[in-house]
């Protein structure tokens, strides 16, 4: 390549370095240095930053900061220059003197001791012969045999700050100085040279081409002349070039930075086009301080302010000189493309020849297979064939609405959707417009999208999902019930027998038959998808508010056979240059192919393109590294075999890729031997956490892929083994056996005791009710029989002597065994009851209360406190029957209007008390012995004495009668057992059944 010369001119275009790079700037804030002046990269694809605030490392994502190698720290933080030699190493130079070489993890440092100067090391460079030499504030000095050597005085040097070196140049050793100028020292020569720059401060590029380039605060730029033997300055835009740095990419562009900005400049292009960036644009700092292009291609500029890196977009904005309000897209002629919106339609030519707009406002723009242009305006439909421009005018009803959609069907005819006052579809025939064409069955409404295929069909998409086809003169309907999913219908694409449908919902494919719904990998659904382009290759192209998409010809096929197929596809969105979003009304559509076979694409803001057949790729393999190790939140050194202490529960392991150019898109698989079954995908994750970790020995690797798929060539390893812990090892786990089978024998047996247990309380409970039985039938049945008995044989005493009065005596034997049977009854009532409801007491008091409350007319309440408690079955059926004796005699002899039970559940006792406003009880009574068959007050005191509770009677005459029953917590509550396992609990046929 031959450097020509920078033409400047009062109008050399300077347009916006964002238009076709990608910019992204840390400072601050995002963790990065300020203050950076030097940058570069080693082998191993490490960025790495020299500031005046210490030494950094980038792998695009985290910056880290670094002080030492080895455990050997760096002579000072004020780091001034840096270089990366291919043998791996790192030479850093410092402010204060000094320089380091940082090489396989360790750090060999060179001061004046060495024979280095002590000064500020402003430049180090390595010559082809692999000679290290260093520039600094006030002599040059070169490295041999690990010993540091100054040039001799006398070598014509002057006595300046050695601001730059260069010493890879064939036409010798080239040094800028910062107040004398360029001096050169020619091959074979002991002498410098001063080169006609004068004396202001210089930098200096060694361009691919092997020339030398300098640039002048001054004066500007200049090229050296090997047959002159000076300096010939290069034409260049007026701007300063304060503190300027050089630097040529790989495609011949050329970088300074000066005056507060950031300048390429194209060198073999016709206009020489110029590109900045400045610190209004997002640039980090104000100074541009390093340059530095990396092995991907990515330019990084160091400021005072921070860190920016600058890469080449994938897609290629094209810029406009006339603005245009929501611009759309059709196919020109012969690379050419026509872009149209409000207010103008311009022709943008391949060879970018200067725009002319043409003063059409449009909103929609369409080329037929002739490969003629319709524009659509509020007049008409423009047709635009080479130079000509014809006019299909509106009738005067159609005016002033806005074309939605334009295509032609096969018999020429030219449809037109609109929306406005008179929206709908239209169809020219050549000579007068008609309303849908005189298909009176296509849908109302303005379709959104209008479509030709390869069969001569004609298709119409609508809003609220719907598409209409006409073919052969009959127009077939589709919908939800034949597969539609996409909503607003904004794009068709025709292929072979295949339609390719497109809308805010998602993407169809129509098989013939029906439409199935299109998901790309992960479940994608290409929402908004208003543009698509089917290529020669047989890939196709899709536009939608994601960003561009590439579904390849294979993957195509794979889901035109297996419709559920999950594809594969390729997204180009903001981080390859897309601005704006596709349009998702007008204009569409937002994807055309040019007759060149390049895509454009319009967003609503930008328009662009980009080469299917040169799609920029990036074939390098990232470097894979596992960058630290932490055992329960501790650092551990990175050595394979490493031992980690014992009982090690949670490990997190650190890995990165040394992909710089989109590390937003690098992707991670990593594996652990002995945990992981297979790869895991890392998903963007830069760290791999396992907890619980057994011990053994263990293996973890992890590699990498960038932005185009290319996985690293040697994956990352790191090896160690889990040491386990005394509970870990093998005999602990047979101590642990063995306990645990004592222990299963020990619940065994105290399982069998709670269930002997629980069959011994259980007959108690069946001897206790048999009892109880026996009593209610002695004391109520069998005395009650016996006085009917004595009364039959007085009353058989009466008969013959006296008739009446027997007759009365039978009477009342009578009376006396129906009370006798009902008493009987109640008994046999009031032991179902306890039975019945064992569960709960205050429930089988409250039905007794109730009932009696109906047959008497008594208002009755039941109240209960405190938290409800398990009572023991002895307990219990003795309460019940206390409480139960108490509510028969409010009800049946107090006279009450109220009566009231109230069960408080309290931590020290359980108490019972009946209380009603009646008539009261005769003091006598209360003390009285019971009757016989009777229980009254006698009873109920000997059932609270069988279960050690407490028995009071209070009552007034007139004033009402209470009865309060108090048992002590420990008689009358369940104990809470704690149980090992759940039982199951008893059915009520287990309580009842007789041994």
């Amino acid at each position: 390549m031959s450097v020509v010369l920078w033409a400047a001119t009062a109008t050399t275009p300077q347009r916006s370095l964002l238009a076709n790079f990608h910019h992204t700037a840390w400072t601050v804030q995002q963790g990065a240095p300020a203050d950076i002046w030097a940058l570069a990269q080693t082998r191993d694809g490490w960025l790495w930053i020299g500031s005046s605030s210490g030494l950094y490392r980038f792998d695009g994502v985290r910056f880290e900061r670094v002080e030492a190698f080895g455990g050997q720290k760096l002579l000072s933080s004020n780091i001034l220059s840096l270089l990366a030699t291919d043998d791996g190493s790192l030479w850093i130079g410092y402010r204060f003197g000094g320089i380091s070489r940082a090489r396989a993890g360790a750090l060999r440092h060179y001061t004046e001791q060495d024979g280095l100067p002590k000064f500020s090391i402003m430049d180090i460079a390595s010559a082809p012969d692999g000679t290290v030499w260093a520039a600094t504030a006030k002599d040059l000095a070169y490295l041999t045999d690990e010993r540091w050597h100054r040039l001799a005085r006398g070598s014509g040097l002057p006595d300046d700050v050695m601001n730059q070196i260069v010493v890879d140049y064939p036409a010798g050793l080239a040094v800028a100085t910062r107040g004398s100028g360029v001096y050169l020292r020619p091959p074979g020569a002991a002498q410098f040279h001063h080169l006609n720059l004068g004396s202001s401060p210089a930098s200096l590029l060694h361009a691919p081409d092997q020339s030398l380039l300098a640039v002048n605060d001054a004066e500007g730029l200049f090229r050296y002349s090997d047959a002159r033997r000076r300096f010939t300055p290069l034409i260049v835009p007026r701007e300063r070039f304060e503190r300027s740095k050089l630097l040529m990419d790989r495609e011949g562009a050329l970088w300074s930075a000066g005056g507060g900005f950031l300048r390429r400049t194209l060198l073999n292009t016709r206009n020489q086009d110029s590109y900045t960036l400045s610190q209004a644009q997002g640039l980090s700092g104000a100074y541009v301080q390093a340059l530095l292009e990396d092995s991907e291609g990515t330019v990084w500029i160091g400021t005072s302010g921070g860190l920016d890196r600058l890469r080449r977009n994938r897609l290629v904005s094209v810029p406009l000189d006339t603005e245009l309000y929501q611009p759309g897209i059709t196919r020109g002629e012969l690379g050419a493309v026509w872009v149209g919106g409000v207010p103008s339609v311009v022709d943008i030519k391949p060879d970018d020849l200067p725009q002319r707009p043409l003063p059409i406002s449009t909103t929609a723009l369409y080329t037929d297979p002739a490969n003629v242009a319709w524009v659509g305006s509020a007049r008409g439909i423009w047709r635009m064939e080479g130079k000509d421009r014809h006019l299909v005018a509106f009738p005067e009803e159609l005016r002033d609405g806005e074309v939605q959609a334009i295509s032609r069907d096969g018999q020429g005819g030219l449809w037109v959707a609109i929306s406005g006052k008179r929206q709908g579809l239209y169809r020219h025939d050549g000579e007068q417009w008609q309303r849908k064409g005189r298909y009176d069955a296509l849908p109302d409404g303005t379709p959104l999208a209008i479509q030709l295929d390869g069969l001569d069909q004609l298709w119409f998409g609508y809003s609220g999902n719907r598409i209409a086809r006409l073919s052969g003169g009959k127009v077939t309907l589709f919908s939800s019930l034949d597969g539609l999913e996409l909503g607003n219908v904004l794009s068709l694409h025709g292929r072979g027998r295949q339609l390719w449908a497109g809308g805010e919902n998602g993407l169809a494919v129509y098989n013939g038959e029906r439409f199935m719904p299109v998901r790309g990998v992960l479940g994608e659904r290409f929402l908004g998808t208003s543009g698509m382009v089917a290529t020669a290759e047989g890939d196709l192209w899709l536009h939608g508010t994601e960003g561009i998409s590439r579904l390849g010809a294979q993957e195509i096929q794979t889901l035109l056979k297996q419709p559920d197929h999950l594809l594969q596809y390729e997204r180009f969105n903001f981080q390859d240059g897309l601005t704006g979003s596709a349009s998702q009304i007008r204009p569409l559509p937002s994807l055309i192919e040019a007759s060149d076979k390049r895509i454009w694409y319009a967003t609503s803001v930008a328009v662009g393109w980009l080469d299917p057949h040169h799609i920029p790729r990036n074939n390098r393999a990232p470097p894979v590294e596992i960058t630290g190790l932490q055992v329960d939140g501790q650092r551990y050194p990175l050595e394979n075999g490493l031992v980690l202490p014992k009982g090690s529960s949670k490990l997190r392991i650190e890995f990165t890729a040394l992909s710089l150019r989109v590390p937003e898109r690098v992707r991670f698989r990593y594996q652990l031997q002995g945990v992981d079954k297979g790869w895991q995908e890392g998903q963007g994750l830069r760290e791999a956490v396992y907890t619980n970790l057994a011990p053994g020995q263990y293996r973890f690797t992890v590699t990498a892929a960038n932005e185009d798929g290319v996985w690293s060539e040697k994956a990352a390893t790191l090896s160690f083994e889990a040491k386990p812990r005394l509970t870990q090892t093998g005999w602990f786990a047979a101590l642990c056996a063995f306990l645990l089978l004592a222990l299963l024998v020990l619940l065994f047996r105290l399982r069998m005791r709670q269930v002997s247990r629980r069959i011994k309380d259980r007959a108690q409970e069946r001897l206790i009710e048999r009892e109880k039985l026996a009593r209610a039938v002695n004391d109520t049945l069998l005395q009650g029989m016996q006085g009917l008995m004595l009364r039959i044989q007085g009353a058989q005493r009466y008969c013959d002597e006296d008739a009446g009065k027997a007759q009365d005596m039978i009477q009342e034997v009578l009376d006396q065994a129906d009370a006798l049977m009902a008493e009987s009854r109640e008994q046999i009532t009031a032991l179902r009851a306890v039975i019945e409801f064992a569960d709960g007491v205050p429930r089988a008091l409250g039905e007794i209360g109730t009932m009696l409350s109906h047959e008497h007319g008594v208002f009755f309440r039941l109240l209960t406190e405190g938290e409800q408690r398990d009572i023991r079955c002895e307990v219990r059926d003795e309460i019940y029957q206390i409480g139960r004796e108490a509510l028969f005699n409010a009800f049946r002899h107090a006279k009450a209007r109220k009566v009231e039970l109230e069960l408080l559940y309290g931590r020290d006792f359980l108490q019972l008390r009946v209380g009603d406003d009646g008539c009261g009880i005769d003091p006598t009574q209360i003390q009285a012995e019971r009757r016989p068959g009777h229980w009254g007050i006698a009873g109920m005191r000997e059932r609270a004495e069988q279960i050690g509770a407490e028995l009071d009677f209070w009552s007034q005459p007139g004033n009402g009668t209470e009865v309060v029953l108090k048992v002590p917590a420990e008689l009358a509550y369940t104990p809470k057992k704690r149980r090992f396992w759940p039982t199951r609990p008893e059915t009520e046929a287990e309580r009842s059944t007789e041994s």
